[in-house]
């Protein structure tokens, strides 16, 4: 099973990656641009976005808890918070290696 998640986490980074670069080569673009507009790190942004899944899920906890035995429900909320999660991380590690670079 944890096979399969994976697989499919997978495939809807792939999708979101798309999204978020848009046509540009900037693979962080939704949240460089979000952190222009905002005047936060890419990474406040980014986390900005894992606080609406989380959120949902803890309204669905307080006012419909069937919602979480709901697969479709599940998969979307925790799926986006997954790839915020990996891209978070790449994020870390772009940031990391760039700082090596300047120093």
């Amino acid at each position: 099973m944890i096979d399969s998640v994976i697989n499919d986490l997978t495939a809807l980074f792939a999708m979101k990656n798309q999204e978020y670069k848009g046509a540009t080569s900037d693979k962080f673009r939704n949240f460089n641009q979000g952190a222009l507009l905002s005047g936060e790190l890419p990474e406040q942004v980014l986390l900005g976005y894992v606080n609406k899944q989380i959120v949902n899920l803890y309204d669905a906890k307080n006012n419909n808890p069937e919602k979480l035995t709901d697969i479709n429900f599940i998969e979307e909320k925790a799926g986006d918070i997954a790839v915020y999660m990996i891209i978070l991380m790449a994020m870390a590690r772009e940031r990391n290696e760039n700082d090596k670079i300047c120093n």
